[in-house]
């Protein structure tokens, strides 16, 4: 057995049928066409009602209505009054009407109004209404608490971050270098560039590659923990670089990784170095939920590293050589000069 509500769409006078709406169970047949009536079905009950039909006037006449479903769908029976309607299916569609009052996750159909007053009154209505709006700030409560917690998770974790960064950077910053597998005239001239002048997050995580750059006046200058070192090189390789040494290494082996002659001016070629150099880069790291503190490899050699807000920088005048360093007796040409 199947209620629906609905209004006349159209009834022909002459051969006393017509077709009625559907509000509930519309499908594409009910939407196109409606439920198919018959004169039949409304004379024995509400003869004053065939009439007002027969006469020519079905314009806002609307009825609850059985739908019969043995050979086609037509109506059965109708009822002009709610309380017409068996106490059982009356029951059923109260059920269903208060389901979607209390349904906040789905918009609310154009006849729920006109619905619920037919069945319920305006008492019952005004109470599933309040039902419905106190549900909707319930969740608006919830999903505002979830909105703050979440942000304040990011926050702690960012927090924890810069902590592991600072504490990181204390223990690392008087590290012990190695120079096995360097030349011995380079062992005790090498110039390490130091790593808290670096604005990139990813020069101070442990890790990645050691390079040292051999200069022909036999100064030598090095850089530790880089990840793209075949990038890296690029921004400063001149004609006055003579070698490069380069190493891998992680945090356990940091003592006993072994430097490899990687470039030679006298033998390579300056694209030869690159080629060289990309073995030694470290691989790519999905990013996590603090990415935002860490800035691309690339980004960080194109803007943020300049010589001039990290070391020193004088001109020779007996030379008439520019150099860098802590001061003037180390003697390393400066990579940013023209």
């Amino acid at each position: 057995m199947e209620i629906e509500f609905g209004h006349i769409r159209e009834y022909n006078v002459e051969r006393g049928f017509g077709f009625v709406s559907c509000t509930f169970k519309n499908t594409y047949q009910r939407q196109k066409k409606g439920v198919w009536f018959h004169i039949r079905s409304i004379k024995h009950d509400y003869p004053e009602l065939a009439k007002e039909l027969d006469s020519g006037s079905s314009v806002d006449i609307n009825f609850w209505y059985e739908i019969d479903n043995s050979d086609r769908e037509k109506v059965r029976k109708i009822w002009l009054k709610t309380q017409d309607i068996p106490q059982h299916e009356q029951n059923d569609l109260v059920a269903y009407i208060e389901n979607i009052w209390v349904d906040i996750d789905s918009s609310v159909p154009q006849w729920l109004d006109e619905i619920t007053l037919a069945l319920v009154g305006s008492v019952r209505k005004n109470e599933f209404e309040q039902q419905r709006n106190e549900k909707i700030r319930q969740k608006k409560e919830a999903e505002e608490e979830d909105r703050v917690r979440k942000q304040s998770q990011t926050e702690k974790i960012k927090a924890q971050k810069q902590l592991q960064l600072e504490d990181r950077l204390k223990r690392n910053e008087e590290i012990e270098h190695v120079y096995i597998g360097l030349p011995e005239h380079l062992v005790n001239c090498v110039f390490w560039v130091k790593r808290e002048a670096r604005t990139n997050i990813l020069s101070h995580e442990p890790g990645g590659s050691d390079v040292v750059v051999e200069y022909y006046n036999r100064r030598a200058r090095g850089y530790d923990w880089i990840k793209k070192p075949s990038v890296y090189i690029g921004t400063f390789f001149s004609g006055e670089i003579l070698s490069v040494y380069a190493r891998t290494y992680n945090d356990e082996e940091y003592s006993t990784a072994v430097f490899e002659e990687v470039w030679n001016a006298e033998t390579s070629s300056e694209e030869m170095l690159f080629e060289a150099l990309k073995k030694f880069d470290r691989p790519d790291k999905k990013r996590d939920i603090l990415s935002i503190l860490e800035e691309d490899e690339d980004d960080f050699l194109e803007s943020s590293y300049n010589s001039d807000e990290v070391w020193t920088s004088w001109y020779n005048e007996e030379e008439s050589q520019w150099y860098f360093g802590e001061c003037p007796e180390c003697n390393i040409p400066d990579r940013d000069r023209d």
